[in-house]
């Protein structure tokens, strides 16, 4: 779920694991932690934690405000929130795992591999392939799916002049909706017989001709993963990828004793909720695990076989689009499901609550992560505070490692 207005944003700017890392000395008498805390003192932002880091040693770290406003818990660098459509990068390590297993290959069309069929109506002779999926080109598209997709788990009492009419609607739609299995909710809302199926439920144009962001088609593909390796795609991303990174914070659902309260802009509490479509942003982690998985990557990206064989590796993160067939503006491009604009990778995620950048410069070799419990839907109020931070960030980041 990505309604938030985040991609003019997170790969705007430059920016991006381990821990038990020490920490330098950070030689700026903290002028860049008290900037931080004057953002957070005259702003809206409940709490927040940000990093800066190289593949190799944590440059900065700081956490301010609360995880919980009422109960004055503060956010910890240990803090766990959702990470929304962060999420879908773990699917792109996923993914490459897979290749390398031999399991199937980009260009292997997925109804060679599920149990039912998907076909755009509009094009019913071609295929559509894994890549398409992986590049959200393959021409499904969420539409309305998101009231569908996503149920609570608390109750929900609010009124429309306290959220918000829109907010309100998305809410009455999920307190009305019930779990059920990524596979049974795919096959509904993808076969022609499905009951959540509409031919508005697919683009017009062919399959790779045009970008369309896809929560249901990044579902989809973890779907096709969780098949050909006959494990649940939580079990897998856990083993393959939490595990190895020892991520102990990371997980699929909220540590109760870790976890933070998101909150709508007017400062309501959000409640509880989760999504079937659950692996396109439904990982739980802290600033300190993420730390982790960025320093990771940016290692692997620097030919350290850590995840995946540099080879496999680097084809995840290459540009993967034409810029003039797909209408991408200035040096914007996507890689396997990551971001790419010129030389900055990296994704970034928002939903009700919660709102995350993670991002690193492949050419000045240094990342940053900022992570937040509220999220920009009542107005745009919130986007210059979250800007200010991302910018500060980048420039103690260019200062740091020259």
């Amino acid at each position: 779920m990505q309604r938030i207005v985040l991609a003019l944003l997170l790969l705007h700017f430059t920016c991006a694991c381990q821990k038990d890392i020490a920490l330098p000395q950070y030689d700026t008498n903290g002028s860049l932690i008290e900037k931080l805390t004057e953002i957070h003192q005259n702003g809206q932002l409940p709490g927040f934690a940000v990093t800066i880091v190289t593949e190799d040693s944590i440059l900065f770290e700081q956490a301010i405000g609360y995880a919980n406003v009422e109960e004055q818990i503060p956010y910890t660098l240990n803090t766990q929130q959702n990470i929304a459509s962060l999420s879908k990068t773990f699917i792109g390590v996923a993914l490459m795992k897979t290749i390398e297993k031999g399991k199937f290959n980009l260009d292997t069309p997925i109804n060679d591999l599920l149990p039912f069929e998907v076909i755009n109506p509009h094009s019913r002779d071609q295929a559509i392939t894994i890549r398409h999926l992986a590049t959200h080109t393959s021409g499904i598209h969420d539409g309305a799916i998101e009231y569908k997709s996503v149920f609570l788990l608390e109750d929900f009492n609010f009124s429309k002049k306290q959220i918000g009419k829109e907010n309100y609607r998305f809410f009455q739609e999920w307190a009305e909706n019930k779990e059920e299995s990524l596979g049974t909710f795919l096959q509904e809302a993808l076969t022609e017989s499905g009951s959540h199926y509409g031919k508005d439920r697919f683009l017009k144009t062919r399959a790779g001709t045009q970008f369309e962001y896809s929560n249901l088609g990044a579902a989809l593909l973890a779907y096709l993963i969780e098949m050909v390796n006959d494990k649940p795609f939580k079990a897998f991303v856990e083993e393959e990828i939490f595990v190895p990174l020892r991520m102990n914070q990371t997980q699929w659902s909220m540590n109760s004793k870790m976890k933070t309260v998101g909150y709508f802009q007017d400062g309501h509490a959000v409640p509880q909720y989760q999504s079937i479509l659950y692996p396109a942003g439904g990982i739980s982690s802290t600033l300190h695990d993420l730390q982790t998985y960025l320093m990771s990557i940016m290692k692997n990206y620097d030919k350290e076989e850590i995840l995946l064989n540099p080879t496999n590796f680097r084809e995840m993160m290459n540009p993967q689009l034409d810029t003039e067939q797909h209408t991408l503006s200035g040096e914007k491009n996507r890689g396997l499901m990551w971001e790419i604009n010129g030389k900055k990778v990296g994704h970034n995620g928002g939903n009700y609550g919660r709102t995350l950048f993670m991002a690193f410069d492949t050419e000045k070799q240094f990342g940053c992560i900022f992570m937040t419990n509220i999220s920009s839907y009542k107005d745009q109020s919130l986007i210059p505070q979250m800007i200010e931070i991302w910018k500060l960030l980048e420039e103690e980041g260019i200062r740091l490692i020259r």
